[in-house]
């Protein structure tokens, strides 16, 4: 077995025997002695063990510099702890030293293959963009010469073409999207990595972005293929558009699903957005977290009731006490690296429209679109003390839970849309696109375009 890093050790490696070794250079005999102290700390409870067949320790027996001691008298308590304390201090010194380098080195990787992702992210998805583009130049091709040779002219020509501009249009739209939620995310990633040195997270955000990406390139690929075949005409059209929605709907799920999966079996609840993405609700998340700590603390110490992933997430956001730092250090941490981690910890907030913002995305009340359930949205007010016109301020909007909420724009739009419709859920091409130009150029929210669609059955 190789050097522990959390540790400060080898658990193989016999470190009396080595610093008996009057040869060991001043180097090799502070790095061993640093490790055997942390070695006596982690199994020992920092009490020094005699040496195999004697009644004596290391320092009872041996000098600094390996020589032994040739009148020793185990009895001489005080140059004994004097000389222990020279030794444990040197040994902390050590331990903490390699364990900080360690972690430096691993965290300044995990930053640099994050910053390595955004520009990957961003040339992956340019090249999506071209492909694109190049493939709708070559389905415009082959519509009009396939009409042409049917014979269809005018209006009907017309449909098709705008169906492909359509299909195309929303392809796009939704990749720029993808990229942007994906370099925030990086960003986020890389902040949060640099604050608090938690290299599983980012790595976990270096995976998602590049699943995102591959996502992406699967939903275009379909598209493009089915192009090949497809027979170009209004109503084959419009069906392929919807059946490309409900493939990229389901491989979102699928993904989403996925890492909310992950995230669970290991005790981290996923956000709200992440848990609507994969179709799980509130409640049965938290069910699977709370049966997983539990299973955490049943397997933890009997000294403690607490978990060394509890210990080590509670320190991480910033808490400290007895029972977490006896965790701890009964799993090889020092005291040094613990303070040093409680120190870097905990999240503050400026008293500003920014901070208060980030303070109720982070304790999970909203999410970065910047729409708050109803629940959360009276919560804030009655429980927290907030008004409307603060969470207003600070950039939020209230979820719409009834048509009256609506402005007349949106509410304009969705009864054009029933009268249309008829008893037929759903939306065509047309009204889609019309739908999505209203958001983008502010005619109705996001907000009440997410309600729309709930209104005729897209959840």
């Amino acid at each position: 077995m190789a050097y522990n890093i959390k540790l400060g050790y080898d658990p193989d490696k016999d470190y009396s025997a080595l610093l008996a070794d009057t040869n060991l250079s001043a180097e090799q005999r502070a790095k061993y002695t640093g490790e055997r102290a942390a070695k006596i700390d982690h199994l020992y409870k920092g009490v020094e063990p005699t040496l195999a067949g004697s009644n004596m320790t290391y320092t009872q027996a041996y000098n600094y510099d390996g020589t032994r001691k040739a009148d020793s008298n185990p009895n001489d308590t005080d140059s004994l702890i004097k000389e222990y304390k020279n030794l444990t201090s040197s040994g902390y010194t050590a331990a903490y030293n390699n364990a900080k380098k360690a972690n430096d080195a691993a965290v300044n990787k995990a930053v640099n293959d994050l910053n390595a992702q955004k520009a990957s992210t961003d040339q992956s998805y340019a090249n999506l963009f071209r492909q694109l583009y190049l493939d709708k130049m070559k389905a415009k091709k082959n519509v009009n010469q396939q009409l042409a040779s049917q014979g269809i002219t005018g209006g009907m020509s017309e449909s098709s073409l705008l169906g492909l501009d359509t299909s195309y249009g929303e392809a796009l739209r939704q990749g720029e999207q993808e990229r942007i939620r994906t370099q925030a995310e990086l960003d986020k990633a890389i902040t949060d990595t640099k604050l608090t040195g938690d290299v599983e997270t980012a790595n976990a955000a270096l995976e998602l972005a590049q699943r995102g990406t591959d996502s992406y390139a699967g939903v275009l690929q379909s598209l493009i293929n089915r192009n090949d075949t497809l027979d170009y005409n209004k109503s084959v059209i419009e069906r392929e558009n919807d059946a490309i929605a409900r493939e990229q709907e389901n491989n979102e799920r699928t993904n989403a699903r996925s890492w909310a999966m992950t995230l669970l079996q290991n005790g981290i609840m996923p956000s709200s957005d992440v848990l609507l993405s994969a179709g799980i609700n509130t409640a049965d998340a938290q069910a699977v977290v709370d049966s997983v700590k539990a299973q955490q603390k049943s397997a933890s110490s009997v000294t403690s009731t607490m978990s060394l992933t509890d210990a080590r997430n509670a320190l991480e956001a910033g808490y400290i006490d007895d029972n977490i730092r006896t965790v701890l250090k009964n799993n090889g941490w020092s005291d040094a690296y613990i303070d040093y981690v409680y120190n870097a910890s905990g999240k503050k907030y400026p008293d500003t429209p920014e901070g208060w913002r980030q303070s109720i995305i982070d304790n999970g009340f909203a999410d970065e679109d910047s729409v708050i359930s109803a629940e959360n949205w009276n919560r804030l007010i009655t429980d927290y003390g907030l008004t409307e016109e603060s969470l207003m301020s600070y950039g939020f909007e209230k979820e719409i839970t009834d048509e009256s909420e609506l402005s007349p724009t949106a509410r304009t739009y969705l009864s054009h849309i029933r009268n249309e419709n008829g008893n037929v859920q759903g939306l065509n091409s047309v009204q889609r696109k019309n739908l999505i130009e209203a958001v983008g150029d502010g005619r109705i929210s996001q907000n009440e375009l997410d309600y729309i669609m709930k209104a005729v059955g897209i959840s």
